[in-house]
């Protein structure tokens, strides 16, 4: 797994999920309660949790995708558009996690060509940029692999459009931190 070198352990990720993952089993269990005071400590307990896991630096990239995993929560298993292209996303992110830690081929890449893969995505990309940005030519670009983190932090600008949730520009800062720490 490659970790880059910055002021985040492993140690301090894994205990900032923990401690989120924690806080998510207790709101859950007071959620359908009146509302009181120990329900709103627990549901600030949360807030709280959450704030840290993803103010906390991704050491991995793997990291990340667990951090994406955790922000969109259930709405990966729905069955529509949306959920699939965040299932890909998280997917890229995955697979190029194993082509940065070295992995052979086709291992790394889950049998599928580089090259193509680059190529179908630098297409993809020129239809969406040179024509009329339609929802269609997004959602194509959306459903290509990514051939880099570059294009990984394309589609999440592209998915986040008009961005306003913490969180995610979060996990933006993560995804650039990466990419640019790699060689293209």
């Amino acid at each position: 797994m490659t970790e880059y070198a910055d002021s985040t352990s492993k140690p301090r990720f894994d205990a900032a999920k923990l401690n989120f993952v924690a806080a998510q089993a207790a709101a859950a269990a007071v959620k359908q309660l009146n509302p009181c005071d120990v329900r709103e400590r627990v549901l600030a307990l949360l807030d709280d949790a959450a704030d840290t896991f993803f103010s906390t630096p991704a050491p991995s990239l793997g990291a990340l995708a667990q951090k994406l995993e955790n922000y969109w929560g259930e709405e990966l298993f729905a069955d529509d558009g949306e959920a699939k292209h965040k299932r890909i996303i998280v997917g890229d992110i995955r697979r190029l996690e194993r082509v940065h830690a070295g992995l052979e081929e086709p291992d790394a890449n889950g049998g599928m060509d580089p090259v193509r893969i680059a190529s179908d995505w630098t297409g993809a990309l020129h239809a969406y940029t040179q024509c009329d940005r339609s929802a269609k030519l997004q959602a194509q670009l959306l459903s290509k692999p990514a051939p880099d983190l570059y294009a990984v932090l394309k589609k999440l600008e592209l998915f986040w459009r008009d961005l306003t949730d913490r969180a995610a520009n979060l996990i933006l800062g993560d995804l650039r931190r990466f990419a640019t720490s790699q060689p293209h």
